[in-house]
């Protein structure tokens, strides 16, 4: 065990596990909190929707920036001021504390993310290990915080956790870095990798309009609040697994399965009427998202010698899809003939996504360059 932290690559993998624990734990009653101060789903959605919208802004600033200017200084940066804006949440006491509070915390945990995948992609290219131990930390987080159940001390521990990650970060060392001309926005970045942003794209904002109203769906068709916490459990886990054995694989074939998989996987959900029909696709979930963003991390730093902007896009990506969906969500509710509560409605929401992710599958393949991109190392 001594041997491998001795390794710069280990510990920017055990830095990933200790800031997916902090982010998740931390987010993962926000909208208790949100409902404990009286806001309206309009107000939680707001919420929700600025949080990803300041990590989507600065993982593309500061991804760019950490291959202009040095990564060791945005990953620092990014991994302190984390730690504070997490331990702020103590003082969470309205709407508008939690609204800037949490403003904050995307703000600052975006600054580290591209310099942190690139680190990790130079250190030992193994960017499966790498998301699974991501993907640990996030059902750790879930596990933990749940038995915790009191806000302050969730917090508490979260920044903890974050503060550890600064302290690892520390402990790296930063030999020959690259330093890249960037520009503000990085089209040959963009264009070296369109297949799978798009792709990401179009997937995510399937999914994160079923995630919206999934706790919901997953009550209707009578899930005790425990077999809810287990039904996500399931899919991290599955995302840890499947993530450690897929650094074999190229993206090519990765990135086409997790947009297979995930259309055939939305569609399951429609056929589940309890908890058991759940299970097995808590297991494909896991697994389709585990294919397709271990193989959108290697497509997109395999084509890009500016690692951080590219995996920080890639972060920019996914959190646009997060605001996305959910406005996806609001759409199907507010022009669909059908309450909101009636499993109709899920199960519409849900039919879209697997549109999605199918037409993420022929994006993909569509916007392949006509001749084959040299990987950049």
């Amino acid at each position: 065990m001594a041997q491998l932290m001795n390794n710069g690559y280990y510990r920017a993998v055990l830095i990933n596990l200790l800031v997916n624990f902090a982010t998740f734990g931390a987010a993962l009653f926000i909208p208790n909190i949100a409902a404990k101060y009286g806001a309206t789903g309009i107000q939680l959605s707001a919420i929700i929707s600025f949080y990803n919208l300041a990590i989507f802004l600065t993982s593309w600033y500061f991804g760019r920036l950490a291959d202009v200017r040095g990564k060791r200084v945005i990953l620092m940066y990014g991994l302190f001021l984390s730690a504070i804006t997490c331990f702020t949440h103590i003082f969470i006491s309205s709407i508008s504390t939690l609204f800037l509070i949490r403003i904050l915390f995307g703000a600052t945990i975006g600054i580290y993310t591209g310099a942190l995948v690139a680190y990790a992609y130079e250190s030992g290219k193994k960017l499966g290990i790498y998301a699974g131990f991501g993907a640990g930390g996030t059902a750790i987080g879930s596990l933990v915080v749940g038995m915790i159940g009191n806000y302050t001390w969730i917090f508490i521990v979260c920044s903890l956790f974050m503060v550890s990650a600064f302290a690892v970060a520390l402990t790296l060392t930063f030999q020959n870095e690259k330093k890249h001309a960037v520009p503000l926005i990085p089209r040959h970045v963009l264009r070296n990798a369109v297949p799978a942003y798009l792709g990401v794209l179009i997937r995510h904002s399937g999914a994160t309009a079923i995630w919206t109203i999934f706790p919901v769906f997953l009550a209707k068709i009578g899930c005790t609040p425990a077999e809810i916490g287990i039904l996500y459990m399931l899919n991290t886990a599955t995302q840890a697994i499947t993530m450690f054995a897929l650094d074999r694989y190229a993206s090519t074939t990765l990135l086409p399965i997790g947009f297979g998989l995930s259309a055939v996987t939305f569609l399951t959900f429609t056929f589940a009427s309890n908890f058991v029909h759940m299970v097995p696709t808590q297991v494909l979930l896991g697994i389709s998202w585990a294919t397709m963003y271990v193989g959108a991390l290697k497509y997109i730093n395999e084509r890009n010698a500016e690692h951080a902007t590219a995996s920080g896009l890639l972060s920019s990506t996914t959190s646009l899809a997060n605001i996305i969906g959910p406005v996806i969500t609001g759409i199907v509710i507010g022009t669909a003939a059908v309450s909101e509560t009636r499993i109709e409605t899920f199960h519409i929401v849900m039919y879209l996504a697997a549109l999605f992710a199918l037409v993420s599958l022929i994006v993909y393949f569509a916007a392949q360059p006509r001749r084959t991109h040299n990987k950049v190392y």
